[in-house]
């Protein structure tokens, strides 16, 4: 009885052993992650290219709504620039 005991849990391992049953993990396909990654810093440039360009599309607008000179709205681009 012992020895078809230890012969059935070495060939099913997972049913005599709940914690591997538990923590085993399904095998994924690797070649995921580098595209992920890729696509993810790509949409991440993107909108950093975006953020630095969206203050020089609506400058002449700043200016005329908060009355700023050439020289004021040059020290905030300036500025906007130094923080982004």
């Amino acid at each position: 009885m012992w020895r078809f005991l230890f012969y059935f849990c070495n060939l099913t391992s997972d049913l005599c052993n709940p914690l591997r049953a538990i923590f085993a993990r399904p095998v994924t396909d690797r070649r995921l992650y580098p595209r992920t990654a890729l696509l993810v810093l790509t949409a991440l440039n993107l909108l950093n290219y975006a953020d630095r360009n969206v203050l020089f599309a609506v400058q002449p607008l700043v200016q005329d709504e908060f009355h700023l000179s050439k020289v004021q709205i040059g020290y905030l681009t300036s500025a906007f620039l130094g923080f982004t």
